[in-house]
């Protein structure tokens, strides 16, 4: 047999900027090895090791410039350790408070006892008070960090009330119930518990507000049925979110068990742990949640939580609205759209779409939808059993979120890229974890303007091909990814200035951050930083922070589960999870996952004066497009003006990015323009329209229903 060889040449994934800020969006590399998806049961609340299936990525496009960190910063420092290495199943919890009078308060999910039953599970707090971290030298060593609570409990987040102290919520396993921790001084421990609700509660994220500052705005998940779980749905959500509020500072509340508009079993089939994110600043809060398997939508209130708006973020289609298991038959034929091919010597075979995959190789996979094979040269026959390609699949989120009210009050709103389908509802749908880019979106988009790619995995190497390994398979020693995306783990704060500043995690290219003492082979993860210093126009290039193996950073390490501070000044303030076994090893059942030690829980204050090399920029956009009508069934009318003569191209791309449509590609004059559309041949779905005439691009979703 001959050597495997794998040529990709695939239409880039453009994404085009339209009107308000929507800022233009990064064309990010994907994965070019064989990058597994994985057969999921729901709910998601532990990524479970399943069978495993090859695919390959669904594009690859112009690679970003990784620009040069050659700042001085500051060592790591590490404040804590823990033996339980899930610090969240999706969304980062708010791990680290930057508080107005200098000091810092940290916290994280902590276990000091080495094996898989955790039982004095809880928090774990640090304070930098006068520059000076309370508890070092000896909380370095996970044997002698203790949780702060008497029960167990986990996945918590931290806020401060305004002139009384630090106050913490996670979720009690005992009864299900929220536990909070009240810390009565400024410096020092005086630790205070009481139960939030009877209700049993999992997964919380607080926000603390108001005009006096000390409003606390939490949100959990009711407990669901279904794996190691015995809850029921509520109100017909199997996981539904729920709101509290307390304006004492977390000592009563006076909104409890709340269920915000919209969130109902007509849209939702519940929420998996963690999928959501909220923030507060003074009477404004805001919350962003989804699933895999649903819509992103946000909440917002402006007086304090007494009442809300609700928005979509990112679309799903309404035939799967709320999810139940329903089989993704996108274009309404009735049949799950696949194909089963029988490869043999020199075979063509077309799946009626237009990017181009060329492969020499005895190793058969699946390779991305939108694609032309050719089998060549290959000189036995590769199998003579059919392949099941599967086609049809949605673009949606990888429930790990981040939001921000910037100095203006306006949200902000961050997720992993992801897609899923389903061919069989007896074994669960699949998630695609090969999936690369984080979105943005912003309340000044316009209604029909999708969330955009801002940043990803970095093809370090400038080769065309993003160059990672994934794995499922459970092997010595045990490890296992995080059940999201190639880049996840989104976290954001800003400066007084109103520049944002986003974190992020991503695979790390290269044979070097390739986990070689195992079988499985994964890439390890590092965390990268952006900014826009514009509410969101334009993000500079992401810059890998803890790259820098001479300012004593290990590049074997996988580094995860960042949170950066809300507040920046002239530092971002950070805190993360190092560990030196990628992955994590909670989620593998039954596995002595914890004989190569313990996990660092490391503080890192970094410059804020990141690069700006690579900013991508959006020319204000003057051709006011419109779509008549939308939904279309036939044809659609396309109006728009142009300032000046010159060529316009009209395409129309699938919510992929893959061109289904070229439309027009003309010199016009200046003024009104009209171009009909026919999407007689498109199937039902969303696609969206593009114009480019000069340095002018705009968009609009276009919804095709027959």
């Amino acid at each position: 047999m001959k050597k495997t060889l794998l040529t990709v040449l695939s239409a880039a994934l453009v994404l085009v900027a339209s009107d308000s800020a929507l800022g233009q969006a990064n064309k990010l590399t994907q994965a070019s090895k064989t990058i597994q998806f994985k057969k999921e049961l729901r709910p998601r609340f532990n990524h479970n090791i399943a069978t495993e299936y090859p695919i390959f990525p669904f594009a690859e496009v112009n690679p970003l410039v990784t620009a040069t960190n050659n700042r001085e910063i500051p060592t790591e420092v590490i404040i804590g350790a823990t033996y339980y290495d899930l610090q969240t199943n999706n969304s980062i919890p708010t791990r680290i408070l930057n508080n107005t009078d200098g000091t810092i308060s940290t916290t994280w999910t902590t276990s000091n006892e080495s094996n898989t039953s955790w039982s004095n599970r809880g928090m774990g707090y640090h304070q930098r008070i006068d520059g000076v971290w309370t508890k070092l030298p000896g909380y370095t060593d996970a044997g002698n960090v203790e949780r702060i609570e008497p029960v167990r409990t986990g996945f918590g987040s931290i806020g401060r009330v305004n002139g009384v102290g630090d106050i913490i919520i996670a979720h009690q396993t005992e009864i299900d119930a929220l536990e909070i921790s009240r810390n009565t001084t400024l410096a020092g421990e005086n630790w205070i518990f009481q139960e939030e609700t009877a209700q049993p509660l999992l997964w919380p994220r607080l926000a603390v507000g108001g005009q006096d500052g000390k409003t606390v705005h939490s949100i959990a998940v009711t407990v669901p049925t279904g794996g190691a779980f015995t809850g029921s749905p509520y109100q017909g959500m199997n996981g539904a979110l729920i709101y509290n509020r307390s304006t004492n500072g977390g000592q009563t509340f006076d909104q409890v068990m709340r269920l915000l508009p919209g969130v109902d079993s007509t849209i939702f089939d519940g929420f998996g742990g963690d999928s959501y994110a909220i923030d507060a600043k003074e009477n404004t809060v805001v919350i962003v949640a989804g699933n895999t398997n649903s819509r992103v939508s946000m909440w917002k209130s402006i007086d304090n939580g007494q009442n809300w708006t609700n928005r979509i973020v990112n679309p799903f289609p309404d035939e799967y609205t709320p999810w139940d298991e329903q089989i993704t038959d996108l274009d309404g034929d009735g049949d799950v759209d696949s194909v089963g091919v029988t490869f043999s010597y020199d075979t063509t075979i077309i799946i009626n779409y237009d990017t181009t995959l060329v492969i020499d190789t005895t190793q058969i996979f699946p390779p991305a939808p939108d694609t032309v094979v050719t089998i060549s040269s290959i000189d036995t026959i590769v199998t003579s059993t059919p392949l099941t390609w599967e086609l049809e699949r949605v673009q949606s989120n990888d429930g790990t979120f981040s939001v921000l009210i910037d100095n203006n009050d306006v949200a902000h709103v961050w997720f992993g890229n992801m897609f899923m389908s389903n061919d069989d509802v007896a074994e669960g749908y699949n998630y695609y974890p090969g999936t690369n880019g984080i979105m943005y979106w912003n309340e000044n988009f316009g209604p029909d303007e999708l969330p955009v790619n801002i940043a990803g995995a970095m093809d370090d190497n400038g080769s065309g091909e993003l160059e990672v390994n994934i794995s499922y398979t459970s092997v010595t020693p045990n490890v296992t990814p995080y059940g999201c995306g190639l880049s996840s783990f989104v976290s954001s704060g800003i400066d007084a200035d109103g520049t944002i500043y986003l974190c992020y995690v991503a695979s790390k290219e290269g044979d070097a951050y390739v986990y070689a003492s195992s079988s499985a082979n994964p890439s390890l993860r590092h965390i990268y930083v952006t900014k826009s210093t514009d509410g969101g126009t334009t993000w500079a290039e992401p810059v890998d922070v803890v790259g820098r193996e001479d300012l004593f950073f290990d590049q074997f390490a996988e580094y995860s589960f960042p949170s950066i501070a809300r507040r920046v000044d002239d530092n971002i303030h950070m805190v993360y999870q190092r560990d030196f076994i990628p992955g994590s090893a909670v989620t593998i059942a039954n596995a002595n996952v914890h004989e190569y030690g313990s996990n660092d829980i490391v503080y890192y204050g970094l410059s804020k004066g990141l690069t700006d090399v690579g900013i991508n920029k959006v020319e204000k956009n003057t051709l006011a497009l419109n779509l008549v009508p939308n939904p279309a069934n036939e044809t659609v009318s396309l109006t728009f003006e142009v300032a000046s003569a010159g060529n316009v191209n009209v395409s129309v791309t699938n919510i992929l990015g893959q061109n289904v449509l070229n439309v027009a590609n003309t010199n016009t004059l200046p003024g009104k323009q009209s171009i009909s559309i026919n999407t007689a041949d498109l199937t039902n779905g969303i696609y969206i329209v593009n114009v480019i005439n000069g340095n002018q691009k705009s968009s609009k979703k276009l919804v095709v229903k027959h």
